[in-house]
């Protein structure tokens, strides 16, 4: 079985180094692609290297303007490599018009067990039939149709006591999760403009870096899994707002966290 996240990022290899993906619909965010298919698409392109190793343990993207084309090059190089850990940098251009569209660094390598060892509890949150259930409608993200996602923590578009919210998440055609679909997932968080005011207030990504400190194993357990993703924010003001995210397997393991910078117009 293909799975739609796979078919998605799918991606042609056009020279060395350089991969082209074709721009998806069913993961559209409005007018433009949505930033969590772009992250993963570039995951998808890394793994077609013959010089890849190891797990992803970091991925910071620079989102430089909308991905609104038919397809995107993704560029790989090689910057460093150590003995347990690959230091890579990637750059997504428009093929119409070779314009950069996003940049990345990206760090791979082995995630060796060690007897230091802590893990944040989550809050107790219900369960997903205790949520709300998000689900594609005409004024919604396409790419809510690939999720199952249930709201537990906040309401959109009103004004929360604080931007926290939690949501449980996964992908909807059974796919089990990995680092690639870690990449879509921490995402799928509204902006925390949403939580402070009454109405939706536009917010795009500026830069998004994620984090994943789950072995392949414990990704493996977790499989298809509901897992709880936690967001909230330390500050919004001046036109920017931060975006924190923790993502948990159902037994409460942290497998990974997400920080992004965002930036809101106020009409």
């Amino acid at each position: 079985m293909t799975f739609v996240l796979d078919e998605s990022t799918a991606v042609t290899l056009q020279s060395e180094g350089v991969y082209r993906c074709s721009t998806d619909k069913r993961f559209w965010n409005g007018d433009a692609a949505y930033g969590g298919w772009l992250a993963a698409a570039v995951m998808a392109a890394l793994q077609q290297e013959d010089d890849h190793r190891g797990m992803l343990v970091n991925q910071t993207v620079q989102f430089h303007r909308a991905v609104r084309n038919d397809a995107v090059d993704i560029r790989v190089s090689l910057l460093e490599r150590r003995r347990t850990l690959d230091f890579w940098s990637v750059t997504c251009t428009d093929p119409v018009d070779d314009a950069v569209v996003a940049s990345a660094t990206m760090v791979c390598g082995e995630k060796p067990p060690s007897e230091t060892a802590f893990n944040a509890a989550p809050e107790g949150f219900g369960p997903q039939s205790a949520g709300f259930r998000l689900e594609q409608r005409k004024q919604t993200p396409t790419w809510f149709g690939h999720f199952d996602m249930y709201l537990v923590k906040g309401i959109p578009f009103n004004p929360n006591p604080t931007p926290a919210s939690a949501i449980w998440i996964r992908e909807g055609d059974g796919r089990p999760v990995d680092d690639k679909a870690i990449l879509a997932i921490v995402d799928a968080a509204m902006p925390r403009t949403f939580f402070v005011g009454e109405g939706r207030l536009p917010a795009s990504t500026v830069t998004l870096s994620t984090h994943i400190y789950a072995t392949a194993e414990e990704l493996a357990k977790v499989g298809n899994d509901y897992m709880l993703l936690t967001t909230d924010s330390a500050t919004i003001r001046h036109s920017f707002a931060n975006q924190q995210s923790i993502l948990y397997a159902e037994d409460g393991l942290v497998l990974a966290t997400s920080y992004q910078t965002t930036r809101f117009r106020e009409r």
